[in-house]
């Protein structure tokens, strides 16, 4: 193979990530699950139900009505944050149920 047909693992993989069909959206939810676990912490993260992310939207179902109250209030905050952690503008929306 010659040194111009080669690509990074990592090139390749993100591409893949980037087409926006429902495989790309299933990696994208992995993502978004790891950098919540990192920007919650595990108290937060224990009561967060589920989390699931749509067509730029993240989902997030907490079994707490006051921790659902509080980060309804800050929810374009932590938008910016997610979107740090994962180093592009992944989300454009937030919904806490």
């Amino acid at each position: 193979m010659g040194k111009g047909n080669e690509n990074k693992l990592g090139d390749l993989l993100q591409k893949m990530v980037d087409r926006g069909d429902a495989w790309s959206e299933k990696i994208q939810t992995e993502r978004l699950r790891l950098a919540w676990k990192e920007c919650m912490g595990p108290m937060i993260e224990g009561y967060t139900h589920q989390i699931y992310f749509s067509k730029g939207t993240l989902y997030v179902k907490l079994t707490s009505s006051v921790l659902r109250h509080e980060l309804n209030l800050g929810k374009n905050q932590l938008k910016n944050n997610l979107n740090e952690v994962l180093g592009k503008d992944v989300i454009q929306e937030v919904v806490v149920r």
